[in-house]
């Protein structure tokens, strides 16, 4: 951490920043929770809810693609179909797979 040592009488002490920041944002937060009415503090936590899975949805968009070409290679071989497996997304490691599965 990142600290600054101020000599006392007592000693030396260390001032922690981000133990400063923490402190100073958890008493913010109390003081606007105590405040606030508890609608707009549920509409605040749907809405950082919200935030979070805004990320996850874009990868699952992004990865769809590939999971589709990973689904129809593992129903074609489960259907008898003479197909190189695909193991992984990733062309060398998916040799490093087949060559452990034989």
């Amino acid at each position: 951490m990142i600290g600054v040592q101020t000599s006392q009488i007592s000693g030396t002490v260390t001032v922690c920043f981000g133990v400063d920041a923490f402190r100073l944002k958890l008493t913010v937060m109390l003081v606007a929770a105590a405040v606030i009415e508890s609608d707009l503090l549920w509409n605040i936590s749907d809405t950082a809810n919200g935030l979070i899975a805004l990320p996850n949805l874009v990868a699952v968009v992004l990865l769809s693609g590939q999971v589709v070409k990973i689904t129809r290679n593992y129903y074609a071989r489960k259907k008898g179909e003479d197909v190189e497996p695909m193991l992984s997304a990733y062309p060398e490691q998916n040799k490093e797979f087949i060559e452990d599965l034989d």
